[in-house]
């Protein structure tokens, strides 16, 4: 009989995570196990323990849901939030309803701690089921993409020949870098500070400073430095940033990773927030210049300020006629657990302000 409890990662379940994580999903490593579940600065809140749910056949773990715990700031209140992620279940097990178990045990509990809601972004395959268990849609998730060489984007994702030759026609349409590195010119470049794979030690207050002075009035991940300094401290993978500072004082930032997971060099801006927005593009400007990619991602479902201005720059949404059939669709979902009065502004996007790294896997 199919057990379904908590997860706490003894060793034995650390060992059945990662063989699930190989079977179903993408391979890991024992210290990213540990980092993203037991490393998170926010289990304190629920006595050092992660958020974490099996099946278990016995004493054999068949089937995860995991939790990531975060911290939502709203104007002057913070609420504990949880995003599913890394759910998997063996293929002997599947068509037996343990997502859904698993998934009911985890708001049962849920709503018996202080977690408020859960939000995630989840692919194709189990957006239906969290839609069917109280989930809702909060918006298309929607980035911006500036194409450096757009034709090797559509021949990684198609293996149609006449799709692949457009693509390379198309290449002199969508590859703006060089047309906006001869247009522009950095404004402020001895305002900007870049700072190759990171330290953690580099991240202060100044980040939760400037988020607050920007977004007091938004829905928004904390940025508080004990929080940056976990979510940046990877074993796999480093991160760049670069920032403007005025007289010492953060204006503007960016963070930068590089992946690969289109089989293309895609230069990812996981985070970034600004004071004025002109110095924000003068950091875009600047990473268009020092950077080599085949293409830069930034999410700007929630902003439209930079949405348009990235836009007139040369950048493309994911949306558009082109990229939405090589791109899978993805939405922004909300699952309310106990904000009572205020579920109508968290469930309003346009109370939101995201960024890449507000996803657990950036």
């Amino acid at each position: 009989m199919i057990e379904i409890k908590r997860v706490y990662l003894n060793n034995e379940e650390k060992n059945d995570f990662l063989e699930l994580m190989e079977k179903c999903l993408t391979p890991q490593t024992r210290s990213w196990l540990e980092w993203k579940y037991l490393k998170n600065p926010y289990n304190v809140s629920l006595g050092n323990k992660p958020f974490i749910f099996g099946a278990f056949d016995g004493k054999k773990l068949v089937g995860i849901r995991p939790f990531m715990l975060q911290q939502i700031i709203y104007k002057n209140n913070k609420y504990l939030v949880a995003q599913p992620c890394d759910t998997a279940v063996d293929p002997e097990y599947q068509g037996k309803g343990l997502f859904k178990k698993m998934t009911l045990k985890a708001i049962e509990e849920a709503e018996n701690m202080n977690i408020n809601f859960f939000f995630n972004f989840p692919n194709a395959n189990s957006e239906p089921g969290n839609l069917k268990m109280g989930w809702e849609i909060l918006q298309n998730k929607n980035e911006s993409f500036l194409f450096d060489n757009f034709g090797k984007l559509v021949k990684s994702q198609t293996n149609n020949f006449l799709v692949k030759g457009i693509g390379n026609i198309l290449s002199y349409h969508y590859n703006k870098k060089r047309k906006i590195m001869k247009k522009h010119k950095i404004n402020n470049l001895n305002n900007i500070k870049h700072i190759h794979n990171v330290d953690v030690n580099f991240f202060d207050d100044s980040f939760e400073y400037l988020w607050k002075i920007k977004n007091f009035n938004k829905i928004r991940i904390s940025r508080e430095k004990e929080y940056l300094v976990w979510r940046y401290n990877r074993d796999d993978k480093n991160y760049d940033c670069v920032t403007l500072n005025d007289n010492n004082e953060l204006r503007a930032y960016a963070i930068l990773s590089f992946s690969d997971r289109w089989k293309v060099n895609e230069l990812q801006i996981v985070d970034f927030n600004y004071i004025h927005l002109n110095d924000f593009i003068d950091l875009i400007i600047y990473i268009i210049t020092e950077y080599k990619f085949d293409l830069i991602n930034i999410d700007t479902s929630t902003d439209e300020d930079v949405f348009n201005a990235l836009k007139n720059l040369g950048f493309y949404e994911r949306r558009s006629t082109i990229l939405k059939h090589i791109m899978p669709n993805r939405h922004i979902l909300i699952r309310d657990l106990k904000t009572n009065c205020l579920k109508n502004i968290f469930s309003n996007i346009g109370n939101w302000q995201l960024r890449l790294s507000d996803h657990d896997v950036y």
